[in-house]
């Protein structure tokens, strides 16, 4: 019942239209290990995009008590709180003018042990220990709106006790503190998804391989750091010389803990649960988080709705990986996989994704494995040259921000026997669902197996 609520607020938030823009935070915030808890004071700068805005929405998580929320004179904001949704919503006395830059400095405090309930169902993103923490921005330990879609710039001050580093996103400083204590300060200066961080006390290996450097955290799976380091150089030597140049090409890696995600990549971070590290380098997994450099870091779908999108890509560099690595006979059984995945759930269909429960089996199916899919068939229709080209993250055409709509291409579906016909991958394309299925004519040919057009996938 808790998932399907999930699911349910999920849809509705994703057909709300954004009502405000967020450009900046400052958050500081200040962590005890040993009360495995936290207080934090976060600015949060946005533009109304409507006029007259009266109400506004923003996520946190349901741990944390608000004390206050004031606006830049000082004056108090009402605010109400669901816990069904880790909505927090505000009342404005006077209601705000579109296009003028609003400041709110939220108070807060609360415990985050790792056994509360996520926001992500029955997954754990953030959790306070006294030898190590992490506060990753699915948790919505700071005040989020319109999740996975909205970016923004932040400035971060941490406060730890003494003989703790602080790891996260962004340019990193040192502030003069009381003996007992530590303060570092990240400045991220683009749009993205700044605010994930780790806490941790021992010291990291440094890995250089294909002329990058990787940092790795590991705890439980230390022997692996090794390993893990020179992958990690290979995977995005490749990656790179597929996409372009990286945000960032020396990346920090962090074991977390059971029970959360086999990895998540924040911006110049990935986190990777000791199960996702394993015993034997996770190459797949290295690509996945890796590509999310890109497809979230640099760039990101302008709603929901569209999520395959970077899912699909990101997965899609797995099977890139594992060509350039093992050659087209393994990606050959690796697409046949992912096309068994993709058809596993039949609706919603793609562009509907926003529908689905966050990090579900469902989510996963439509987004990341239908995207893959729909990918490979373009390249399988339209060559290599023409797939990078549209592949490149580099184009703001179809991402946030700015926001414009996907652009009309056309390209040629050709079978075994020589014909063609030309067929547009068109907005209608992404909204048939199931019941449509019957309706496509057009197919392209992967090695020994036949796959039906894109026509049919979204």
């Amino acid at each position: 019942m808790l998932a399907a609520h999930s699911a349910s607020a999920q849809q509705e938030r994703t057909s709300s239209r954004a009502r405000i823009d967020v450009e900046h935070y400052v958050i500081d915030v200040d962590i005890n290990p040993r009360t495995q808890a936290l207080s934090a004071s976060v600015q949060v700068r946005f533009v109304p995009l409507e006029d007259n805005l009266a109400t506004a929405s923003f996520e946190l998580n349901n741990a944390l008590n608000v004390t206050r929320i004031v606006d830049e004179g000082g004056k108090q904001i009402p605010a109400s709180r669901s816990t069904q949704d880790n909505s927090l919503r505000l009342s404005f006395p006077t209601p705000l003018a579109k296009g003028k830059p609003v400041t709110l400095t939220f108070t807060y405090d609360g415990r985050l042990n790792g056994t509360e309930d996520s926001p992500v169902y029955g997954i754990k993103f953030a959790a306070i220990h006294p030898d190590y923490s992490y506060l990753l921005y699915p948790a919505r330990w700071f005040p989020v709106n319109d999740y996975t879609v909205d970016r923004y710039t932040a400035d971060l001050r941490v406060t730890v006790p003494a003989g703790n580093k602080v790891i996260s996103s962004g340019d990193e400083t040192a502030e003069r503190a009381a003996a007992d204590k530590a303060v570092s300060l990240f400045r991220f200066t683009h749009a993205s998804f700044p605010g994930s961080l780790s806490v941790v006390k021992e010291e990291p290996v440094r890995v250089a391989s294909q002329g990058v450097t990787t940092t790795l955290y590991f705890r439980e799976r230390k022997s692996m750091a090794q390993a893990y380091g020179e992958e990690a150089g290979k995977v995005m030597a490749y990656l790179t010389s597929v996409y372009g140049t990286p945000p960032r090409a020396n990346l920090t890696l962090v074991e977390t803990e059971a029970g959360t995600p086999s990895g998540y990549s924040a911006p110049g971070i990935i986190f990777l649960s000791p199960k996702g590290i394993g015993d034997q380098v996770g190459t797949r997994l290295l690509a996945n988080q890796i590509s999310r450099q890109w497809w979230s870091t640099l760039t990101s779908p302008s709603n929901r709705n569209h999520i395959w999108l970077q899912n699909g890509n990101a997965r899609y560099a797995e099977l890139l990986y594992i060509e350039h690595t093992s050659g087209p006979q393994a990606l050959e059984l690796e697409v046949h996989d992912t096309y068994v995945e993709a058809l596993t759930v039949d609706t919603p269909p793609v562009i509907q994704a926003g529908r689905l429960e966050d990090y579900s089996p469902e989510y996963w199916a439509v987004t990341a494995s239908k995207g893959a899919a729909v990918l490979n068939m373009l390249r399988w229709v339209i060559g290599d040259d023409p797939v990078s080209t549209v592949g490149n993250p580099s184009p703001p055409t179809i991402f946030a921000k700015p926001r414009k709509p996907f652009p009309a291409r056309t390209c040629n579906i050709s079978s075994s026997n020589g014909w063609s016909r030309a067929a547009p991958p068109s907005s209608k394309w992404t909204t048939r669902s199931s019941a449509r299925k019957k309706a496509s004519v057009f197919w392209a040919r992967s090695p020994r197996i036949w796959i039906p057009s894109v026509r049919r996938w979204i």
